[in-house]
């Protein structure tokens, strides 16, 4: 008889941890959208907004929260090259005339950061972030390719 179990590390650690590593893959090769994180208008229709109605700018500061909590999650005590390199990018993400390689550079701190970080916490967590990094990145660009050679490199 198939067994109908979800899949699972056994360790909810490892499964945050690559959580993490997708998170911060998506963020960093998702376009960085000028203008403020905000609210929808509200529409005549009196109904809720959907995630797509938010502008990108504000669905973008969302993923850098997902990725503050997740790494509290994580690490009990981050280390304070984290925590300031997290705050970079929330702070790049939050400025409505963020600039690309200004926010492109905070993530990129960020991710090494917290790859140092996790692998000197528990190698496995350091593992588990490498490989959802390595999947997102194998998911997300060629999807984002613009061009047949983009799309075969």
């Amino acid at each position: 008889m198939a067994s109908t179990a979800v899949p699972s590390s056994g360790d909810a650690g490892v499964c945050a941890a690559v959580a993490l590593g997708w998170q911060v893959a998506q963020l960093f090769h998702s376009p960085v959208h000028d203008g403020p994180a905000e609210d929808p208008r509200r529409d005549e229709h009196d109904h809720l907004p959907g995630f797509t109605r938010f502008p990108c700018a504000s669905r973008s500061k969302w993923l850098g929260e997902q990725i503050q909590s997740q790494m509290k999650t994580l690490l009990d005590t981050p280390p304070q090259a984290v925590l300031d390199s997290m705050t970079n990018v929330l702070t790049a993400l939050a400025d409505p005339h963020r600039r690309s390689v200004t926010t492109l550079d905070a993530i990129f701190t960020l991710h090494c950061k917290l790859l140092e970080a996790l692998t000197v916490a528990d190698f496995r967590l350091g593992k588990a972030y490498g490989l959802g990094r390595a999947m997102a990145e194998t998911a997300l660009l060629p999807a984002a390719a613009d061009t047949d050679e983009q799309t075969k490199q």
